[in-house]
């Protein structure tokens, strides 16, 4: 095996590694708390999702990226006080979101 072929292998492997570990993560939730579904602040061990939960998500998308791993948390945290930042812009979409489906 030439030396590119075995960067390419390790670099490969390092990637899925870290999917795997991203997705066996133990999660939280830092989006608003939705009545009779999540709450906020929920861990979720290993990343894994209640079926209700994992529906609402089908039904307004923007709540996947209010799961956390909880190796982000403290980083998460901040950006949530940053009106500019992604996951601020998130948590109020999914606000929004939230109280059109109320109506």
């Amino acid at each position: 095996m030439n030396k590119e072929v075995k960067e390419t292998t390790v670099k490969s492997t390092t990637q899925k590694k870290a999917a795997v570990k991203q997705e066996t993560e133990t999660s939280m939730y830092m989006g608003p708390t939705i009545r009779g579904c999540v709450i906020h602040g929920t861990l979720f061990k290993d990343g894994k999702l209640p079926e209700v939960v994992s529906k609402k998500i089908q039904n307004i998308p923007v709540l996947k990226s209010l799961f956390v791993p909880v190796s982000k948390l403290g980083e998460a945290r901040k950006e949530l006080s940053n009106s500019k930042s992604e996951i601020s812009i998130c948590y109020e979409k999914a606000v929004e979101a939230l109280m059109e489906k109320e109506d």
